[in-house]
């Protein structure tokens, strides 16, 4: 909708539709611009209503619908001649809004489609990773611990058993853990917590709150307590780097506008693109946290190649969340395959560690 700016001293008969805004009813009616004003007759000579033209509302123009003229007592005048209306305005000085005229062509269409497309890749890719950053690291950890709670009950629910490690064992780990992180000034205080799980196999992963857990096949897989705390070292550099809120947060909004766009398709459908999406970010999140690992690995005269040879033994008894193939087959593996995988393939995060090895 918008308001004209007419500016005519009279103008020919024009027929049109008539809603009073108070009957279903309408009424034909004859419309002429006088001066500044706009004058309704009806089909038997009456003036109905006059109307100052700056007080009108006309709506946007549309191929096929009619044009709608809104008076401000919610009465509204329906008019199907388009050539006819075109003139009128055209005479009065009303000129569509810039987003009306590029609806009129396809050109600007497109282009205009095209920016947006751009917009938002730009958004994606850039702006939002950012952007969660931001909010993630200004999030106080307190407020990750009610989800890190509610999420370690989950997984003592469904996967995780008792640990059978010795506590001893579990003791010098978590002193050695402490110690290594001990000058790390952007932790919360670090839990290690020991579980058993058949399910998950030799696994590790953090919590929001800075909990860490870690399997003992995990332990047994290793049998090296360097690789074991360098394991450890990458799961800390997923809680300084804040990557759990920082998930969160990209993952609703992206599931946010994915179902805002789709509407009412598909709830189900908003929430696996979501998660589509959000697998790149959980690639990138990997990568953060090797190289997060290799820094505080060195800095306590330990080598990346420890991370780098715990990955090759989780990779030869194909756990699931490190396993990603041979060398041959991941030179085989379509493009596409990579984007559905949430972490990026273990050769490349072997070779960028080494990388980082003097």
């Amino acid at each position: 909708m918008a308001t004209p700016t007419f500016s005519t001293t009279g103008f020919s008969n024009m027929a049109a539709r008539y809603f009073d805004g108070k009957r279903s009813q309408s009424h034909d009616v004859t419309l002429r611009v006088i001066d500044q004003s706009l004058h309704l007759v009806d089909t038997d000579g009456q003036l109905i209503r006059t109307d100052a033209l700056a007080t009108l509302h006309v709506s946007e123009r549309l191929q096929h619908a009619p044009r709608l003229v809104s008076f401000p007592d919610g009465a509204q005048l329906e008019i199907t001649d388009h050539a006819a209306f075109a003139a009128l305005l055209t005479a009065t000085g009303f000129h569509d809004p810039v987003v009306s005229q590029w609806q009129q062509s396809w050109r600007a269409t497109l282009i205009a489609l095209c920016l947006t497309l751009v917009c938002v890749v730009i958004g994606y890719r850039w702006a939002l990773p950012k952007v969660s950053a931001v909010i993630a690291h200004e999030t106080p950890y307190e407020w990750s611990e009610a989800l890190s709670k509610q999420t370690l009950l989950t997984l003592e629910k469904m996967w995780l058993s008792p640990t059978q490690l010795p506590p001893s064992q579990q003791a010098a780990l978590t002193q050695s853990l402490q110690a290594m992180v001990a000058e790390q000034t952007d932790l919360p205080p670090l839990k290690l917590l020991f579980y058993r799980s058949p399910r998950l196999g030799a696994n590790a992963f953090a919590l929001p709150d800075g909990t860490l857990i870690i399997t003992d096949e995990l332990i047994k897989l290793t049998n090296n307590t360097e690789e074991v705390l360098a394991v450890l070292a990458h799961e800390v550099g997923h809680v300084a780097e804040r990557h759990g809120v920082r998930m969160a947060v990209q993952a609703s909004f992206v599931g946010f506008v994915i179902g805002w766009y789709l509407g009412d398709i598909s709830s189900a459908l908003a929430t696996l693109s979501g998660t589509l999406l959000e697998l790149g970010y959980s690639r990138e999140f990997e990568f953060e946290a090797d190289a997060y690992a290799a820094e505080l690995l060195q800095q306590h005269q330990r080598s990346p190649r420890l991370l780098a040879n715990a990955l090759r033994k989780l990779a030869d008894t194909g756990t699931p969340d490190t396993a990603e193939g041979t060398k041959d087959e991941v030179a085989r593996r379509p493009a596409l395959g990579e984007y559905f995988s949430s972490h990026p393939d273990t050769l490349a995060r072997i070779t960028r560690l080494e990388q980082h090895a003097p």
